[in-house]
């Protein structure tokens, strides 16, 4: 990695898988967060709108999400795959395979999961991890920096400067708001009007997601 981020743009939304493969369109899915195999260049876009499909089925359900393996979609998105380099491939002593790390010039947008949070006077808070509330995992996020510090320059760098910000993350946010509307959630007496953004479909889809039923929530 040539760069090192300084505090996140975020933008939690939630849409039904077709949605998704809509607002994706034309972007390239590449791993960043974790080792790939030597020869990897990027990641099927097919495969990855399975797996959201999968999320979807889950968090729709009803059911309890007690834990999820979430590793495919725990990925990132960009223009330019020249952009998206991988350090020298190295061996694994253990299994005798040879893989390589991620060395991008600029970070691509992530894509992550998040969850909400009751606290004691039923206030909703939106920013915490879903790791520790898998249950009230309610969607997706964008994430990508606020600036860089870049190793190559020697200086920092805002966001807007960078390409995957401006052709990447700027773009799927247009996308999302002309489909989507942001959630209101009921619970008893407090309104809580939230930033997440929800297409009308979503929006039907979730009335029966644990979150929702378990805190007897109205959403709209």
């Amino acid at each position: 990695m040539k760069y090192y981020p300084k505090g996140w743009h975020t933008y939690k939304f939630l849409v039904t898988p077709q949605e998704l493969k809509d607002i994706l369109r034309g972007f390239h899915i590449v791993i960043y967060n974790r080792r790939v195999p030597a020869d990897y260049i990027e990641s099927n876009f097919a495969n990855f709108v399975r797996d959201y499909e999968s999320f979807y089925r889950l968090l729709t359900s009803g059911e309890k999400i007690e834990h999820i393996v979430i590793d495919n979609l725990l990925t990132g998105f960009s223009n330019n795959l020249s952009k998206c380099a991988y350090k020298v491939p190295f061996q694994d002593s253990n299994d005798g395979l040879w893989y390589k790390t991620e060395d991008f010039i600029e970070p691509c947008v992530g894509f992550n999961l998040f969850a909400f949070y009751l606290d004691e006077e039923h206030k909703l808070q939106t920013k915490f991890s879903y790791i520790n509330f898998p249950e009230n995992i309610m969607g997706v996020q964008l994430e990508y920096p606020k600036k860089i510090y870049s190793i190559e320059e020697n200086r920092e760098i805002l966001c807007n400067e960078l390409e995957n910000y401006n052709d990447v993350y700027q773009v799927v946010v247009e996308r999302i708001k002309q489909l989507c509307r942001n959630l209101t959630i009921t619970i008893g007496e407090n309104v809580h009007r939230t930033k997440v953004k929800i297409s009308p479909t979503a929006l039907k889809d979730i009335e029966g997601s644990h979150f929702i039923k378990v805190n007897n929530c109205i959403i709209k």
